[in-house]
Parts: C-alpha cells; structure tokens; sequence
C-alpha cells in the first residue's frame, strides 16, 4: 500500500467516526436533556434528604429522650440487643455582645489560662529583626497590627462542662450555654 492509499484510508476512517451534523445536534441536545434530568433528581434529592435530616433530629433530640423521660430511664437494651441510650451534651459560647464580660469573668475567677491572644503584624521584606518583637514594640514603632482575643470552641466546651459537673458556677448568658439531650443507638455486636 502506498503513502496515497495510506492518506485515503485514514481519511476515510475518519469520516466514518465522524457523525453527521443532524446526528450530531441530537447527540448534544439528548446530552442536555440528561443533565436538565439529573439536575431535577439531585435537586429532588437534596430536598429529600432535608427532609430526612429533619425527621431523624425531632426523634434522636426530642421524641427518643422525651420517652426515655417519661420511662424513667436514660439507657433501654432493644430487642435485638442495640443499646439505646440518652446523653446530654453541654454548647457554650462566646457572642461578641457577651464578649468583654466572658473574658472579664475568666480573668476574675482565675481561668484567663483559657484565653488564647494572637497578634498579627504585616511587615515588608528584611525586617525579620522587629517581626520578633512585642505588641508594645510594634505600637511605639506604628506598624499596624491586628489583635485578636479568643477562647477555642473545643477547650470552652470541656471547661463548661467540667464546671457544671463539679457545680461550680458559671454565667449561662454569659457564655450562651446550653444542654442537648439526644438519642443514641450502639448496635448490637454480632
């Protein structure tokens, strides 16, 4: 076979895998048609599984432990030996309109071990030397800086529940403190 018959068979494999425009047009305009589909069914989806979200949280939050209540009980062995049991979790908080009392309270009563401090400073190329100075250092030189006062969620949360446990007092409005009770269920070991 020559350089000839090589050229005319590829270009007319070629053609062959090439559709025709009319083909062509219906083969994009089924593809959108598929994605409009799909766009529909994740939609759906989505709103669906909201709708589940909602439905699990009223029974594990509300349904499950107002019943294990009334029961008298926080723990029930199900039939097919699941554990079902109530728990509560405490949530706390620091707003901003709370903000200077919950650090003012932490400092009074000697837990401003708590408070975390971060200072950020903007500095130009080889001034490494006063990045490495203080906050009163950056103030008397008039760099610009941003300060920030803050209490991790996490540590907030076990110190509130520590205290609440132990009976010591703390400023509920404060720290927006709240109790969840929620449901929770071990499955059976097999």
């Amino acid at each position: 076979m020559g350089a000839l018959d090589e050229l005319m068979a590829a270009d007319a494999a070629e053609q062959a895998v090439r559709l025709p425009k009319d083909e062509l047009v219906a083969s994009i305009s089924a593809m959108a048609n598929q994605q409009i589909d799909l766009e529909r069914q994740v939609e759906y989806a989505e709103l669906a599984l909201e709708e589940l979200r909602g439905r699990l949280s009223k029974i594990r939050d509300f349904d499950l432990p107002s019943a294990m209540e009334q029961a008298g009980t926080s723990l029930i062995k199900l039939l097919d030996g699941s554990i079902l049991e109530v728990k509560e979790d405490v949530y706390a908080g620091i707003t901003e309109e709370h903000r200077t009392a919950a650090f003012a309270w932490l400092e009074q009563t000697g837990n401003d071990g708590l408070i975390k401090n971060t200072v950020n400073c903007n500095f130009g190329k080889g001034q490494d030397a006063e990045a490495r100075e203080l906050q009163e250092l950056l103030e008397s030189n008039g760099y610009s800086y941003s300060a920030n006062r803050s209490v991790h969620p996490q540590t907030l949360k076990a110190f509130v529940r520590r205290r609440l446990a132990d009976g010591e007092p703390i400023p509920a409005e404060v720290f927006s403190i709240h109790v969840k009770r929620s449901a929770k269920i071990t499955a059976a070991k097999r």
